[in-house]
């Protein structure tokens, strides 16, 4: 077990890094006074931090909302929510905006399960995005490979066209026979 001075216990002191004789925490931890936290007074550049990166975050969870809301509009609620996809992102994106909003006004025991369900939501978030290029990859993809079969089997068409007509030299092959065998006859 580690050394920590009686006078770093008095002051409260915890010794988590160690140093010199010190392990890493070498008592128990205890419960104190002192919230864990930051003074606004004293350091006011991280409210100003704050307050914009929960700003850009609202700005965020509400454009994809209204990209959503914007879906089922131009889709219609019967084709939009016969995608599953499109509906688990609907409820994920209004439940990310409802909790980053009940975030900010809730009680310390929600605080503690919050985080990690929004964390979750999150990064279903970010899967769908990963789908939705890979999707709009693949459809790209599907539309060139139509367009070049499409160009193919015209190609194709042209060359039977040309295989069934005989030839301009077997048409006048035909011709000099012809004309060669009338005059014989004359």
């Amino acid at each position: 077990s580690g050394y920590v001075s009686s006078a770093a216990k008095e002051e409260g002191h915890r010794f988590l890094g160690g140093g010199g004789s010190t392990e890493i925490c070498a008592y128990p931890l205890e419960e104190t006074d002192y919230k864990a936290g930051y003074d606004y007074s004293k350091y006011p550049g991280i409210h100003v931090a704050h307050t914009a990166l929960y700003s850009i975050t609202l700005v965020i969870l509400s454009s994809f909302l209204l990209e959503l809301l914007t879906l089922v509009y131009l889709l219609g609620p019967k084709q939009f929510f016969k995608q599953v996809t499109y509906v688990v992102d609907l409820v994920i994106v209004a439940m990310s905006l409802s909790l980053e909003i009940l975030l900010k006004h809730a009680s310390k025991e929600v605080l503690s399960v919050i985080p990690g369900i929004l964390i979750i939501f999150r990064v279903w978030r970010f899967v769908r995005i990963g789908h939705g290029l890979v999707a709009s990859t693949y459809e790209l993809q599907q539309h060139k490979l139509h367009l070049a079969v499409s160009y193919i089997e015209e190609l194709e068409e042209r060359v039977k066209k040309y295989e069934d007509e005989p030839t301009r030299t077997a048409k006048m092959d035909k011709l000099i026979r012809r004309l060669s065998s009338s005059n014989v006859e004359h």
